[in-house]
């Protein structure tokens, strides 16, 4: 047996309206709520109920949801600093994850480990990379800034094998990559790396598609403005 992640909640969320601006209605699945069942359908694209309002493609980068980024996972070790840091009661659910768990933290979790989670198996795929719609969500104009500050980002995960999975209990690390980069390290080098750190990303073979696009996207701006100088 591998080591196990304790599964605090498992949550979902409709699309639904989170703030109204004067040009448009802002509309997120982030408000995601426990799953009293005992267990749930994990498909190829996430839970079941579970939804994201923005799926377009913006440079070749899925906005939100999509193969590379079915399931949201976020450990409670952050809890406490970050309710001291928002001055509010910070539990399952908070940042819009899918999973809350215990016993691991982005710098222990490295890109392509595999889940077991009941009977499906789930691979991790990149940091998450929060929007302005946490913010809204949280109602705090910082969270955003904080989270890449502290690289408390969660991770998102690939579905490897659909099935159904339990709400409670464990999920087990069925392999463990042990030539591969944290995710924190991986959001450090994103959000401060330079061209050479950047290029090596993209040699991670199980990278989320998404981030290596955007990372491709960053070294092509780069060597455009240095052709102009």
């Amino acid at each position: 047996m591998g080591e196990s992640i304790h599964l605090l909640s498992v949550n979902v969320g409709v699309r639904e309206v989170i703030d109204v601006w004067p040009d448009k209605l802002i509309e997120s699945g982030i408000r995601k709520r426990p799953v009293n069942d005992s267990s749930i359908l994990l498909a190829e694209l996430g839970l079941a109920g579970d939804h994201q309002a923005d799926t377009r493609r913006i440079r070749g980068v899925q906005v939100h949801g999509g193969p590379g980024k079915a399931v949201y996972a976020y450990p409670s070790e952050h809890f406490d600093e970050w309710s001291e840091a928002l001055g509010d009661e910070i539990g399952p659910g908070a940042f819009g994850e899918n999973l809350t768990i215990r016993g691991i933290t982005e710098a222990e979790a490295c890109i392509g480990d595999v889940w077991r989670w009941g009977d499906a198996l789930l691979q991790i795929t990149e940091p998450r990379g929060p929007c302005y719609k946490l913010d809204i969500h949280r109602g705090d104009e910082r969270t955003g800034k904080l989270m890449n500050a502290s690289g408390h980002t969660g991770w998102y995960l690939r579905v490897l094998q659909p099935g159904r999975v339990q709400t409670s209990g464990t999920i087990e690390i069925s392999d463990r990559n042990v030539d591969g980069v944290s995710v924190l390290d991986v959001h450090r080098i994103f959000r401060g790396g330079d061209e050479t750190a950047l290029a090596r990303l993209l040699e991670v073979e199980p990278l989320g598609r998404d981030l290596k696009q955007m990372i491709q996207n960053r070294l092509q701006a780069r060597a455009r403005a240095q052709a102009k100088r």
